[in-house]
Parts: C-alpha cells; structure tokens; sequence
C-alpha cells in the first residue's frame, strides 16, 4: 500500500531532521522582520523594563514588578546583558523557544503514536502533524513576541517528550532506568510553572495522568505502583516546589516576607480576580442571580471532566489514550479560558492533543481495514491527517497576512527602496507619532534610573514602554487597585514623572491626589492631550 511504503520512508532519520531543518529555516526566515521592529509588544517593553531594574540592583515586586512568577524576568534580565535596550536579545531567545518546541514536539507526538496509540502510521502522522505546528509557529498570532505561552508551552511539551521516553516498558525493573527522565520532566515542569502561574493547572492534571498510567502499568496493583512509580512522580512534585522554596528562604533571608506572597504567585492572581461573575438568573429562594465567577464555574467543569473520566476508566467504560486526550485537551482550553484573554496561541498546547487523538482515529480506521477498500481507506486517512489543520485554518491563524505585508516591506528596506525608519513607522504610525510627543518629556524631565508612569488606557502604554524599556522604570501599570493604592505605591517607589491623559476616566482623581506630593509642569507642544507631573 502506498501509504505504508511512505511511512517507512519517513522513518529514516536524515528525512527526519531534513524535515526538522527545513520548518526551522521557514520560522526563522518567517521571524527575520521582527528582529527590526520600532513598535515592540508592550508586554515585552514591560519585562525589559523590569529587567533593567533587576541588572541595577532593584527586587523584584518590591522596586520593579508585573504579574507574572519570576522566571520570564530572569529571561528578559539574561536578554538586556546580552543586547541591552533591543529587540535582538528577546527575540533570540524566543526564536530558540519555537525551534525547541518543534524538535520536541515531533518527538513527543511519535512516542506517544508508537508507545501510547499504537499506530501503524505512526512517521506518516508525526510528519503532517509537525508540518502544521511549524505553520502556526511560524504564523500564529503573538508567536513573534516573547511572551509567558512561549516560554512554559515549549516546556510542557519537552517534558511531556521525556515522559514519553518512559511508555516503552513498563516492568519494574525497567522503571529503575527512567530516573532521568522523570528528573528531566520535574526540571521542565518547574520552570513551566516559574513562568506562569496557569501552567500549574495543566501540569497538575497532566501529573494526575502520569500517575494514572503508572498504576496502570503495575497491573492496578497498589504495593507495585507505591514502590516503584509513585517516588518518581513525587520526585516530579518536589522539583515543581523547588523554585518556590528558594524564593521563600531568599526573600525572608533580607526581611522582604511582606512581599513573599507576590514573589511566590506574582501578580497572578490579578488575572484570575477579574473573571467577570457567572450569572445564572436564579432571583429564587433568596439566591443572587451572580453564584460563582466565570472561573469557579470552568474550573469545576475541568474538575467533572477529570472525575467522570477517571470514573468510566476505572470502569473500563473508555480506553486511557482516550482520556488522556480528554484531559489534556480540557487543561488547556482551561488554561486558556483564565487568562485575561483567550490567546490564541494556546492552540499549540491543543493542537498537540487533537493530533495524538487523530492516531487514535487512525487505529480505528486500520482496525477496519478488511472491511474498507484500499482506496477508499487511504481517501479517509487523509482526509483525518489533514483535518487536524481545521481548527487553525478556521480560526484565521494560518492566513499569513500580517507576515506577508510585514516582508513586503521588509523588503524594499533590503532593497535600499524604503529607509529603515519609514519601515518602522508603518506598521504603526499612531504609535509611532505618540512617541515622538512623549519621548522629548520623558527625556526633559527624567534620567536614566527614574521611574515613570501613565495614566492612560493600553493603547498609550504601549508607545511610551516602547520608548523607555530599559532606560527608565513603569510601576505598577494597569492592576485593579484602587486609585489611592496605586498613588501610594507611586509616591513610596518615588516614581519621578507622571504623565496624565486627560481623556482618562480617573483623571480628576488622580489630579486631586497628585498636588499633595506633584507639581504640574506645563510643557509646550502637548496641547490638551496630556498633563505632565514632576515629582516635588
């Protein structure tokens, strides 16, 4: 059959890394612009703002903070000594995250093909399954910037790989050979959840499915399972807490316990806080209308899925490929669904998921084969590999418009056609024109070291950390303080200038408090568009 001779051939590992190369070439390629870009992601502009920070001496979430675990500031701190205030440093480093997820994702789909579905297509699979995360590497949305998801997501995939390593034998004796692999897991694991606090919930079910298949593998025998899988998992755990441990002792160790709560979760708990009431209308029996929050409700929805799963697995209702699927597949939309908003890049952890569902799809379709036609089976086949591109193709991520426009112009820059600047103020020119407005305050009025905040919505964030990262300090950006929490934050950090957008909706409170410790200076050229406040 054609379809088998295929496989084999792609079993050859020179097609395997020629294939890998070649998705790895296409990204970088694909990611070459961005390495020249004026307008740079405001959260990226924010954690090299902290960066700067941390490399002069200042504590994290004490001096310089945001919401997130310290690991991607430790990123961005490793990027400003490497490029300094450029993009060149960050967006290295992300490159490097993409490529590493390619590799481990190709590997982790074909173990868990080979070892866990059992398919007998199992290259042919592998291949399309890894053309198409390569395509979304390369196109996604915010695949470009470097942002928490492409760091932990990465990471959750290699060690997702390293437990793969452990499905081929399952005896006991066997197992005593799997230490490293489970130590490479709780590494991964760990710095996943040192990135972003909403790692923790999908490597907590992902644990669970571990342990799951761990009894599984002692034949549901109790004594087996404690002995000889449960310390490796446990080992798993202790590494995951490791990182929090040292923050504990390292920040009690200079007297800072006041802030141990943020150096343990960051400001991650400002995304979870601002889920928006689920209301179910019930004005009944003297109950609100407004029960649990959008995310109590999904997170209960995740902890039904896990037990009815468990529950008709433990019945033999299901097989384990099968709610291993459901579970991953249910992590990660859950993921996804608590963060401030659904990134669309989360699809990288789903698409992982629905590609190892498609071998199982697949084993069923093989299972058939007496009964199919050769033809008519190979049609079906196809059409299941490829359809694990839909959801991308549907939800618009892989029209790669922005990346087409973005080298066309690119390369009339190459082609001396377009100056570098005229390249840079294209893909935002309101950007850009606001920050040739507040750049000349900021350097009027601050110096190199002085913190600097804006009263303004997202939008005028963005120009203005785009203009400072690196050179000055943003506090306390955009969280769901109070007004006067967040001046006193200003005033203790000693923030040196304020720049008030008059169209804020909280301009006249910020005014009333600014003239106890500000003086407003009026500065020529900003017209009514904003008030500038210096320190006293």
């Amino acid at each position: 059959m054609f379809l088998t001779k295929l496989d084999y051939k792609l079993g050859t590992p020179w097609i395997k890394w020629l294939i890998l190369g070649f998705l790895g070439l296409c990204i970088t390629i694909i990611r070459l612009p961005t390495f020249w870009e004026f307008l740079w992601y405001g959260d990226e502009n924010i954690y090299l703002a902290v960066a700067h920070g941390l490399s002069n001496g200042q504590y994290l979430y004490q001096n310089v903070w945001d919401n997130k675990p310290p690991l991607l500031y430790l990123i961005y701190w490793l990027s400003y000594q490497i490029s300094g205030v450029n993009v060149w440093g960050f967006r290295l480093i992300n490159l490097g995250f993409s490529l590493l997820a390619l590799v481990s994702f190709w590997h982790l789909v074909f173990n868990l093909g080979r070892d866990l579905f059992r398919v007998r297509l199992v290259n042919l699979g592998t291949v399309i399954s890894t053309v198409f995360f390569g395509m979304l590497l390369g196109f996604g949305w915010e695949m470009t910037q470097l942002n928490a998801e492409n760091v932990y997501m990465p990471l959750i995939i290699l060690g997702l790989y390293f437990w793969s390593r452990t499905l081929r034998e399952v005896s006991p004796v066997s197992a005593n050979r799997d230490w490293f692999n489970y130590l490479a897991v709780g590494i991964c694991f760990s710095l996943a959840c040192f990135t972003k606090i909403h790692a923790v919930v999908e490597i907590g079910v992902l644990l669970y499915l571990m342990l799951w298949q761990s009894w599984e593998s002692q034949g549901l025998k109790l004594g087996a399972f404690v002995r000889y899988q449960l310390p490796r998992v446990g080992l798993v755990i202790g590494l995951i807490t490791l990182p929090y441990l040292g923050l504990i002792v390292w920040y009690l160790s200079r007297g800072l316990g006041s802030i141990l709560y943020y150096s343990l979760l960051g400001f991650g708990s400002d995304y979870v806080a601002r889920n928006s009431p689920l209301v179910f209308g019930l004005p009944i029996f003297g109950y609100p209308t407004s029960l649990i929050t959008n995310l109590q409700f999904r997170f209960l929805l995740l902890v039904g899925l896990l037990v009815g799963l468990s529950f008709a697995r433990f019945k033999k209702l299901i097989s384990y490929q099968y709610m291993f699927i459901a579970l991953w597949v249910g992590a990660c939309f859950f993921g996804a669904m608590i963060s401030e908003r659904n990134y669309p890049h989360y699809l990288i952890q789903v698409f992982g998921a629905v590609s190892v569902l498609i071998f199982g799809l697949l084993d069923y379709l093989w299972a058939l084969r007496d009964l199919l036609i050769s033809k008519v089976q190979s049609v079906i086949v196809i059409a299941l590999l490829l359809n694990m591109g839909t959801m991308i193709f549907g939800s618009g991520q892989m029209i790669p418009i922005y990346q087409t426009n973005t080298w066309n112009k690119f390369s009339r820059v190459l082609t001396g056609s377009m100056s570098l600047e005229d390249y840079q103020r294209s893909n935002n020119s309101g950007a850009w024109d606001r920050a040739k407005i507040l750049l000349p305050i900021i350097n009027q009025y601050t110096v190199l070291g002085d913190k600097i905040y804006l009263v303004a919505n997202a939008s005028e964030l963005y120009p203005l950390s785009n203009r400072v990262s690196g050179h000055r300090q943003i506090t306390d950006f955009q969280y769901d303080t109070s007004i006067d929490e967040v001046y006193h934050e200003l005033v203790s950090n000693k923030t040196k200038l304020i720049i008030v957008d008059n169209n804020s909706p909280v301009k006249k409170q910020f005014d009333k408090l600014l003239g106890q410790d500000y003086i407003l200076v009026p500065v020529a050229g900003l017209g009514e568009r904003y008030g500038t406040w210096i320190l006293r």
